[in-house]
């Protein structure tokens, strides 16, 4: 994949305020401190970013990668790693590097 549609593939990421302006993100944040629920955001757009950057090919991202639908589960991912106490045996920390956790959900 060429520099181009790479910076072309990045700038389809969207906003974290434009996602907390979203009907899904506000029901999360009647959960979730509102802190909690941005840095969930930044960690999942994070993983969103190396995504891009890693992939070898522009036919592994699609438009659906952008959708809310698709990024919703993400933010959830990692605001639980956020509020969840690590598992026994598991060294992640909870506020730690957000490419820890692995791939993004499937498309």
């Amino acid at each position: 994949m060429s520099q181009k549609e790479r910076s072309q593939l990045l700038r389809k990421i969207p906003k974290v305020d434009e996602l907390l302006a979203t009907q899904e993100v506000k029901e999360l944040l009647t959960i979730h401190p509102s802190e909690v629920v941005r840095e969930g955001i930044r960690n999942g757009l994070e993983r969103l970013r190396q995504h891009i950057l890693s992939a070898e090919k522009t036919e592994d991202i699609t438009e659906e990668t952008f959708v809310l639908s698709r990024l919703l589960p993400l933010f959830k991912e990692e605001i639980t790693k956020q509020v969840s106490p690590p598992e026994e045996g598991n060294q992640r920390h909870r506020r730690g590097d957000p490419h820890q956790s692995g791939a993004l959900p499937p498309q």
